[in-house]
């Protein structure tokens, strides 16, 4: 009898098949995990390709396998992983080695999709006013112009609408028909080159369904919130539409993008968004003004032009905070970003100065590419402001928006403190900005000022760190001031303070920073003020006259010429020099912090 050479001992593996004379024990091969076939933008990884053998196969081999991509086997699990940035396209095939049976092969294909520039869905800007279908999302590709958690299309059977992008699209079931944005997952969001045809008032309908509670979007347009969390009603059925309305939403003009980005838990239907002229604030319909970020109606028939913005790098001014200041996620603005340390109740805290008492915006950009929100607590002097301020996920860590809030601030300086409530810690920080009559500061630091016996002309630049005696501030008093210091006598341009004559008679109360001032010692002595650094903004000649006294506002050496000139200026001096416009012989040159100066001004007649 002749054995036939292919037969095994018997059933002893999966799949057996009879053979005459024993058993053939048939390879097995499956994908597990993944999708073998995959679309992805270029210098993206694919999502992680898992293949798992057993039956007579003893082992797999790959061949194909293109550019940038790499297998990984384990021979306990009988695995085969492929992961990795593809660099060309290819197609890989996965073949079973066994003992018997027929040999498996599998194939799967990758294809690199190269992103085109962002640009507005059939060439031009959505107007606004009109109407804006949420299918029709910029061109640019995932990640670029809109971003979807899951390669290509989940809908079944695929429409035939943009079936080259990773959107969900669905066939609408509203009134008009035509498509709709389905499917949508956390955090996912779409972008739209818009074009506000003018500044002002706008109201907001948004065609939307859902068959779950709770769901909310967010819309932004030209980096702005306009709107951080619309709830989204439940209409009963995935393709029962209703209409939900925002009114007075202010826009500024010219083109610009809107972007949608779906809240903390999936699936709403987006079918379309439409804008409409509103009622401005001056009670015109279809009017053009509008309020600003200031609070005040401004614009169109009021005459009046809106409150500027104020921004600072958060790397600039950040202070007390556990962490670094990085630059490695592109996106950010300045010179990087401050990324605080993640954990619990870590803060990093800013200081705003206020011209006086009053209410404004405040902005914060930042990246969140983490799974949840990281909300923080606001303290405004040490006092909970805010109990919890959201900073929702914005997908990606290169991908920065802006959030706002409104704080009351006391005249002076205001330490803004920011405290992590959530385990993850903090989003990234880029930059702070505000809308109103302040300014924002540096961290509290030292100044040292050293006097000579007899006539100095001094000034300080920081706010003297607060100290509260009987409920009011003495921080800034001279006598505070000048603690220890062998001083006989102080003037200003109009006050004056002297040592041996009662309190009184003094006309001089108290330093102000950025102000200039006569000190005459009896001794040398030395002033050491710890305080806020003063900003920019406190740089004035508080009275145009012949003379003025002036300090120096600045906290480096600033040129003389950087604000003063022929035309508004005759000659500057202080005991150390002169100097004069177009001057061919002057021997000072600039502001020195702690110092200050006589300024002549000229008048014009």
């Amino acid at each position: 009898m002749v054995t036939n050479p292919t037969c095994g001992a018997g059933p002893t593996m999966d799949s057996p098949t009879q053979c005459g004379c024993g058993t053939i024990t048939n390879p097995t091969l499956v994908l597990s995990s993944g999708t073998a076939s995959q679309t992805v933008t270029s210098g993206t990884a694919i999502s992680q390709i898992v293949y798992t053998w057993g039956g007579s196969a003893t082992d797999v081999a790959i061949s194909g396998l293109p550019t940038g991509l790499t297998s990984a086997k384990n021979n306990t699990a009988k695995t085969l992983t492929i992961s990795g940035t593809p660099t060309a396209n290819g197609t890989f095939t996965v073949t079973t080695v066994q003992t018997s049976g027929t040999a498996i092969a599998l194939n799967g294909t990758i294809t690199i999709k190269i992103p085109v520039p962002q640009a507005p869905y059939g060439g031009t800007p959505h107007p606004i006013p009109g109407t804006i279908q949420f299918e029709n999302f910029d061109v640019g590709g995932n990640g670029f112009a809109y971003s979807d958690n899951t390669p290509g299309s989940q809908i079944t059977p695929v429409v035939n609408f943009r079936t080259d992008e990773d959107v969900d699209i669905e066939t609408c079931g509203d009134a008009g028909g035509g498509y709709n944005v389905g499917w949508t997952a956390v955090g996912e969001w779409l972008e739209y080159t818009v074009n506000v045809a003018s500044q002002g008032v706008y109201n907001l309908d948004l065609r939307v369904a859902c068959k779950a509670d709770s769901r909310t979007i967010a819309i932004e347009i030209g980096g702005k919130v306009i709107a951080s969390s619309i709830a989204i009603p439940n209409t009963g059925e995935w393709q029962t539409y209703q209409t939900v309305k925002l009114s007075n939403i202010s826009l500024n003009a010219g083109v610009q993008i809107m972007k949608v980005t779906i809240g903390a838990l999936e699936n709403v239907n987006l079918n379309y968004v439409t804008f409409s002229a509103g009622v401005d604030c001056a009670g015109i319909n279809g009017g053009t003004a509008y309020t600003d970020n200031c609070g005040a109606c401004v614009g169109g028939t009021t005459g009046k032009i809106a409150c500027s913005q104020v921004k600072v790098q958060a790397e600039d001014v950040s202070c007390d905070f556990p962490g670094i200041i990085e630059s490695k996620n592109l996106g950010f603005e300045g010179v990087g970003y401050v990324n605080v340390d993640n954990a619990a109740n870590t803060s990093v805290s800013f200081n705003i100065i206020a011209n006086s008492a009053t209410a404004l915006k405040l902005g914060i950009r930042y990246a969140n590419g983490g799974t949840a929100d990281r909300p923080a607590r606001i303290l405004v002097n040490g006092i909970e402001a805010i109990a919890s301020f959201s900073m929702p996920i914005t997908t990606l860590w290169t991908d920065y928006q802006n959030i706002e809030t409104n704080l009351s601030l006391k005249a002076g300086v205001n330490k803004i403190t920011l405290i992590a409530l959530s385990n993850d810690g903090f989003s990234n920080i880029d930059n702070y900005y505000l809308y109103g009559d302040a300014q924002f500061a540096g961290c509290e630091t030292t100044q040292t000022i050293s006097l000579s016996q007899g006539w100095n002309l001094i000034s300080i630049n920081v706010i003297p760190t607060p100290n509260i005696v009987d409920g009011k501030d003495k921080a800034s008093l001279v006598s505070t001031i000048f603690n220890g210091v062998n001083v006989y006598e102080i003037k200003s341009m109009n006050t004056f303070w002297r040592k041996d004559q009662p309190e009184f008679l003094n006309s001089l109360q108290s330093i102000t920073a950025g102000e200039g001032y006569l000190v005459n010692m009896n001794t040398t002595g030395t002033l050491s003020i710890t305080g806020t650094p003063i900003s920019f903004s406190n740089f004035q000649i508080s009275s145009f006259s012949n003379w003025t006294l002036l300090g120096c506002p600045f906290q480096t050496s600033t040129p003389f010429a950087n604000y003063f000139n022929s035309n508004n200026c005759e000659i500057i001096k202080n005991f150390e020099g002169i100097w004069m416009p177009s001057g061919t012989m002057n021997t000072i040159q600039n502001f020195e912090p702690g110092k200050a100066y006589f300024i002549k001004l000229r008048i014009e007649n």
